[in-house]
């Protein structure tokens, strides 16, 4: 599983940095700033209509 994975699953930071590994929250926020785009992309798309 990868913290894009755990991010799309709506976990915190500092769940996934238990499951990563990371020490600073610089490196997990990279991959929760991913997730969010792309939720945030289908929900645009499932909004067309």
């Amino acid at each position: 599983m990868c913290l894009t994975d755990v991010a799309n699953e709506g976990k915190t930071i500092h769940e996934s940095m238990s499951v990563s590994g990371h020490l600073t929250m610089k490196e997990v926020e990279r991959y929760t700033r991913m997730a969010d785009r792309a939720r945030n992309a289908r929900a645009a798309i499932a909004g067309r209509v």
